[in-house]
């Protein structure tokens, strides 16, 4: 099927929603042939901003999910929240990580996986150990249930994870793979948080989130073209729940934040990220735009996942959670663990 589907794309024609289905259930079961799979990526390229764009990364996700193992952590009656990574290498410090660590303080389980290069390289220089299976093939969830904080390492014998790689890495270009590694939910977490790259996409994958049936679903992107609220410009956020989405437009001023240069929020290098973590949770940068960042960023993420009434309220529960210590000690609780 992908044989044929290919040469449509390669004619400028649309496939179907099930046709992009089918071809990428091939791909990431693994017994698409290499060299198509390739071919029919690299075609997608050209279809990108069509009325067809919806329809690829929608078949994309749910072909993903599908193929990815469950995996259950039987957190029973609590919220799960699957955090996403900003892009390897970025040049910004890792809000999301940060933000990760407030919700853990907070009573809430952090579900983080495939996080990326950049956010492995980080956990694995903090001592945090991933979760991976067991002889059984079966998670230890104890430790998971008494810090609230989940970091699973990918299965690398997975089909999917092992030819979507491969093909990945013989591209050039940001491909559609690089949307559906964002949004697998092989814990089948109903609570999501995701940061996208540019502002065109959140409204996107808030439907996205619709579809995939989450709870509560929130989506993230600035002006400056960064996957958070930014310090200095506009941010775009949709809340995606009980079958609705609500887009809105957010600046630190609306929330009683000072502006500032997103230039501030710039890393050398995870050495200087973890400088900038532990600066952060030991007091030491409040209301700067490292603190500000944080703050805001977490907010959003406590009120989505109803632990916060609004976004103000957020607020003050993430700043108490930093200048009482609380960030501070769940970060060191996680590293011993």
């Amino acid at each position: 099927m992908i044989k044929e589907i290919t040469e449509k794309l390669n004619n400028n024609i649309a496939p179907s929603k099930t046709e992009f289905l089918e071809a990428f259930d091939e791909i990431y079961s693994g017994i698409a042939d290499e060299v198509l799979a390739v071919s029919f990526i690299t075609l997608l390229n050209k279809f990108t901003g069509t009325k067809s764009s919806g329809d690829i990364i929608e078949a994309a996700i749910k072909s993903a999910n599908s193929a990815i193992k469950r995996i259950s952590i039987n957190l029973d009656l609590t919220y799960a929240v699957k955090t996403t990574d900003i892009e390897d290498n970025t040049k910004y410090f890792d809000i999301s990580f940060i933000r990760d660590i407030i919700l853990a303080a907070n009573g809430i389980p952090v579900v983080k996986y495939n996080t990326g290069k950049y956010n492995e390289a980080l956990q694995k220089k903090l001592n945090i150990i991933p979760y991976k299976k067991d002889e059984n093939g079966e998670f230890n969830t104890e430790n998971i249930e008494k810090t609230n904080y989940c970091y699973l390492s990918p299965d690398k014998s997975e089909s999917y994870f092992k030819y979507s790689n491969n093909i990945s890495q013989k591209l050039c270009f940001k491909n559609i793979l690089n949307i559906t590694d964002k949004m697998l939910n092989p814990c089948m977490t109903k609570n999501i948080v995701i940061g996208v790259d540019s502002t065109d996409k959140v409204e996107k994958a808030a439907r996205l989130c619709l579809d995939l049936n989450y709870t509560n679903s929130i989506i993230i992107s600035s002006k400056d073209n960064t996957p958070f609220v930014s310090p200095e410009n506009e941010s775009y956020v949709a809340e995606a729940w009980k079958n609705k989405i609500f887009a809105y437009k957010l600046t630190p001023e609306l929330v009683d934040i000072p502006l500032h240069p997103i230039k501030e929020l710039e890393c050398e290098n995870i050495e200087h990220n973890i400088e900038i973590t532990d600066g952060l949770f030991c007091g030491k940068l409040k209301n700067s735009a490292i603190y500000d960042t944080a703050v805001i960023n977490s907010a959003l993420a406590l009120y989505i996942i109803k632990k916060a009434d609004s976004v103000m309220d957020g607020i003050e529960i993430a700043k108490k959670t930093i200048d009482t210590g609380l960030a501070k000690d769940k970060l060191n609780e996680i590293k011993n663990k």
